[in-house]
């Protein structure tokens, strides 16, 4: 879950994102995906368009239902305005942007998106730890630090 925002006072743009990632390759996938689309949008502004506007309710409403279900939950399509897995329209989202990602040679590591996607989030991994552990919370510590200390 990220958020990209412009800054009140700086010409910048403040990227405020999801908690500490224990695997690099996943850090370095979600970094490929919000560079990937902050290029895309702004290649969309270079070319005078730009994305709809959706009321923030409904966009608080999906970060509400990603924090609480995951990546196993329901997002609103708010352009159709349906309720879609969530895996299915962040390939959507990855669809969009692989071009762009290509263009700037993120691409091979944006594909790992979809290794997570399979896989689960590091919340999924260390729920699956814990109840493969009886419940024992030293395993989750550790699997943590073996995932923080693998290397290419």
């Amino acid at each position: 879950m990220f958020d990209i925002v412009p800054h009140y006072r700086f010409s910048t743009l403040v990227i405020r994102i999801c908690d500490m990632m224990p695997n690099y390759r996943d850090v370095l996938a979600v970094t490929a995906l919000i560079q990937a689309a902050v290029a895309w949008m702004v290649d969309l502004r270079q070319r005078n368009m730009s994305f709809r506007l959706y009321e923030r309710t409904l966009v608080a409403e999906n970060k509400w239902r990603a924090l609480r279900y995951g990546l196993d939950g329901k997002l609103i399509d708010l352009g159709v305005e349906q309720q879609l897995p969530a895996r299915d329209l962040i390939r959507e989202l990855l669809d969009l942007v692989e071009p762009v990602s290509r263009k700037l040679n993120s691409w091979h590591e944006l594909v790992h998106c979809h290794t997570m996607l399979e896989r689960g989030s590091s919340a999924d991994q260390q729920l699956s730890v814990w109840r493969a552990n009886s419940e024992n919370i030293h395993a989750v510590v550790d699997y943590l630090i073996s995932e923080t200390e693998k290397t290419a």
